[in-house]
């Protein structure tokens, strides 16, 4: 099921537990990939012929689009590496994913492993999106909830202002992870169930 969008205009569907993400009518974004892997791959899909990677360019730090009326929210400056096929830069503008858009598309239910760390409630969050954020696509001051129960509570997830393939923010539901059954339940051999009439 495949939702129908305008050319740039971003939207999300569930594949086989996996969101991805539109950029466009020509090219689909893998999430699973690492942030920087989503931008060169967009970058080959929309320059056919083009097979560029990492040994043969490298990557500026993202930034906020410049201008009074830019064609995207984002500028990028790769520069290719001598001797490996391409020189000099070229500038690429595109629009990162907001984060907001996960839990427009589908409301979040993160659970947390172990102790509230920000790579745990990644871990959890890239367990149910199917994504892989890692901590630098974050920010790392982010205030930490207390200890996590089964009741859901809020957190604000904000994107790092150098993350390649992410902005803004989400606020998600995340509790504590379920328990295994098989290790919760110590004593399986029951005495009773007995009955006693008098």
């Amino acid at each position: 099921m495949m939702c129908s969008c305008s050319l740039y205009l971003i939207s999300i569907y569930r594949a086989s537990a996996t969101l991805q993400i539109h950029f466009g009518y020509l090219d689909m974004s893998d999430i699973s990939l690492l942030s920087k892997d989503q931008v060169l791959a967009l970058v080959n899909t929309q320059n056919p012929g083009l097979d560029l990677t990492f040994e043969k360019v490298s990557f500026g730090e993202p930034v906020a689009a410049t201008g009074e009326t830019p064609a995207r929210d984002t500028e990028l400056v790769m520069t290719g590496i001598p001797g490996k096929g391409f020189k000099n830069t070229a500038k690429i503008e595109y629009n990162r994913i907001n984060l907001a858009d996960f839990e427009i598309q589908i409301p979040s239910q993160v659970q947390v492993e172990g102790d509230v760390t920000i790579q745990h409630i990644l871990d959890g969050f890239n367990t149910f999106y199917g994504s892989n954020l890692q901590l630098d696509d974050v920010r790392s001051d982010l205030t930490l909830p207390g200890d996590l129960t089964s009741t859901p509570q809020q957190f604000t997830l904000i994107a790092a202002a150098g993350s390649f393939a992410y902005r803004g923010q989400v606020v998600i539901s995340i509790q504590q992870a379920d328990q295994d059954l098989n290790t919760a339940v110590t004593n399986k051999v029951l005495d009773g169930l007995t009955l006693s009439l008098s």
